[in-house]
């Protein structure tokens, strides 16, 4: 076995929008330098991934495609990268050290599976370190390294693609096939030989060669391995595309392992050539759009996004950063945009040369369960919750069309809700703070006892319901709720209030920081600064007024099921969302963010922006859709006395 084989542990990070806190930095040692050709760097897996040599990331091209998990993990003896980034998106791992093939022709090995159908393996090279790389074809759209080459196994078996990148555009586009017929499979292990200079890159599959001329702009960089998904659940109902590595190696110098500080970054003194890294994405393809950074609360500086030919609304950004502009330890970065639209920043990253001494990140405490409530009694809704409808009751009115009669899941006799219905009917203020809340017990049965809120309107309104006390330093709240497609104009919030945002105030209808927009509809309370926002199978988090994303599932018809929901505080920036899925897995997303510490109120909340208008309900009479309702159940919420 080879003695540089390292530790190995997963980790993943998303990045940000607005403002980072920071707290945190891998702890990692140096590798000596040497000038001697030979193997510099070798892993065979044989141990949990090393966090100081690999740092993963994933993306994709549509923002709106429902989400499978995505995981990267050694199992088994082998680097296992599967990638759920549907229609059309990669996960990937970056190798920290960097290869140098300067004035020679350098070597790369590594096994892995080479098969493809709704996916495929790639391999890539950058000069500069990124979250990974991509392409402009079949469904996706870039972005581009600045300089460097991907390598793809796709078409026939043994056929090789190879793209060629430089000064940030493809120059090269290229496939070479060996006639012969190649044993390949989703768990048989292919050995690939990469032989590359600036001149010729030769590609060997178990002993079958194919070579490419080429002409590089670099001879160092960066290695990803990369699992890419071609819409595998569009395709074949396939979760995620799953690529298998082993045995991985390159010769040549020694070159000191690139530091890298994910979020929360805490960095040591003086890092040498520091670099911003992270993935921009935006949904308006054909705008004019500008993006500046400001670290510490400095000077804002501005990120070139320069859009290549066939690139659509997505940039890999590896901005070089001034480190006078950095502090020792707790770092934040703020992001500044224009004409972006829905703007999502991931894989954030501090990159830099030399050691790393720094402290690690405290450890979170221990939970205790403050509070829980099944709903297994008809009163403990009354008599546990605050509750109330925040917004003009005769919104439907107001607009001159009636929205004051609308059809609510369950009959009377609470009967399945996918099959009946109840009319609820609004009459005034108060009797709507109770209209749009009600109790059902189907069959009788405690243990399916839940509690519905449901609202039409024209307008904005927010429906909430709220433990009566307040809780300290809470740690992790989750719930129950139905994930059915009600359509853009019908989404839940959970909000963490402060005291600043509850004292002395028996409204709490807060709703997410998105409203208003431009001065349009909000809530009476308006945006509260921490939470989250469901919406169509995904849930979006927001710290201090700023989202930072969350898990992204999938949507049901059934309105009967309830999935379980949690937020999490890690104690160290970060959040981790996750939401339970009809094929028993759970998915589940680390972002940066956190719960605000002290005492709070936990809000729930049915938000509801004149769903009829935006569910496309064509042929349905306005109030019939039946998608109107929530279901909630299982409230529960974790406090810890460690996070002073």
């Amino acid at each position: 076995m080879n003695e540089l084989k390292r530790r190995i542990s997963n980790y993943s990070v998303m990045g940000v929008l607005g403002v980072i806190v920071c707290a945190g930095v891998l702890p990692i040692s140096p590798i000596a330098s040497s000038e001697q050709a030979g193997t510099a760097f070798s892993q065979d897996f044989s141990q949990p991934l090393d966090l100081s040599l690999f740092t993963e990331a994933h993306g994709r091209m549509e923002i709106d495609t429902a989400l499978q998990e995505s995981t990267v993990a050694v199992s088994g003896g082998r680097l296992h990268i599967k990638a759920g980034e549907q229609n059309y998106g990669d996960s990937a791992v970056r190798v920290n050290q960097p290869f140098d093939f300067t004035g020679r022709t350098g070597t790369i090995t590594f096994d892995v599976n080479t098969n493809q159908t709704h996916g495929w393996t790639e391999v890539a090279l950058s000069e500069l370190p990124y979250p990974y790389v991509s392409f402009a074809s079949d469904n996706t759209f870039g972005p581009f390294p600045q300089e460097g080459i991907l390598l793809q196994y796709r078409g026939s078996r043994g056929c090789v693609n190879l793209k060629v990148y430089r000064q940030g555009a493809q120059t090269a586009d290229a496939q070479q096939c060996g006639n012969y017929g190649l044993k390949t499979g989703p768990a048989i292990l292919n050995h690939v030989v990469i032989q590359i200079s600036t001149s010729q890159i030769t590609v060997t599959t178990d002993r079958h060669k194919v070579t490419f001329p080429v002409s590089l702009g670099f001879s160092r960089g960066y290695l990803y391995l990369i699992s890419h998904n071609h819409a595998t659940m569009k395709y074949a109902n396939q979760p995620t595309w799953d690529t298998q590595w082993d045995n991985l190696s390159f010769d040549g110098p020694v070159i000191l392992v690139t530091r890298v500080a994910l979020f929360p970054f805490n960095l040591p003194a003086n890092p040498g050539n520091p670099r911003l890294v992270l993935m921009a994405r935006h949904d308006l393809q054909n705008r004019d759009v500008t993006l500046a950074y400001r670290l510490n609360n400095g000077p804002a500086h501005s990120i070139p996004l320069v859009r290549r030919s066939d690139q659509v609304a997505v940039y890999m950004i590896s901005q070089a950063v001034d480190p006078s502009e950095l502090r020792t330890g707790r770092n934040t970065v703020t992001f500044e945009h224009t004409g972006m639209g829905r703007p999502q920043f991931t894989n954030a990253q501090l990159v830099w040369d030399g050691p790393a001494a720094t402290a690690a990140p405290a450890p979170s405490g221990l939970s205790d369960l403050a509070f829980s409530e099944d709903f297994s009694t008809p009163t403990a809704f009354s008599e546990r919750f605050d509750h109330a409808w925040s917004g003009e009751w005769n919104f439907g009115s107001m607009f001159r069309a009636d929205r004051n009669d609308w059809h609510a899941d369950h009959g009377m006799m609470c009967e399945n809700p996918n099959t009946s219905h109840r009319t609820i009917h609004l009459t005034s203020q108060e009797q709507a703070n109770e209209a749009a809340f009600y109790y059902c017990m189907p069959e009788g049965n405690p243990d399916k006892g839940h509690v519905m809120t449901s609202v039409n309107t024209e307008g904005f309104v927010t429906v909430w319901f709220s433990p009566k006390q307040t809780f300290h330093n809470v740690s992790k709240v989750c719930w129950d709720q139905n994930i059915t497609d009600l359509g853009g104009g019908k989404w839940t919030i959970v909000n963490f209030l402060t005291a600043a945002e509850y004292a002395g105030k028996t409204d709490l209808g807060y709703t997410s920081p998105d409203f208003p927009k431009s001065g349009g509809p909000s809530s009476p309370q308006g945006p509260a600064a921490n939470g989250v926002r469901l919406s169509r199978g995904s849930m979006n988090s927001y710290t201090n007024g700023q989202f930072y994303g969350g898990a992204r599932g999938v949507t049901v018809s059934d309105k009967a099921a309830r999935y379980k929901h949690c937020v999490v505080d890690n104690g160290n920036g970060t959040l981790t969302t996750t939401i339970a899925q009809p094929n028993g897995r759970t998915v589940s997303q680390k972002v940066p963010g956190s719960i605000p510490r002290g005492e709070i109120r936990v809000q729930f909340a049915d938000d509801s922006y004149n769903p009829d208008k935006h569910f496309d309900a064509k042929g349905v009479a306005s109030n019939s859709s039946n998608l109107y309702t929530w279901h909630w159940d299982n409230i529960q919420i974790y406090t810890t006395n460690q996070r002073e």
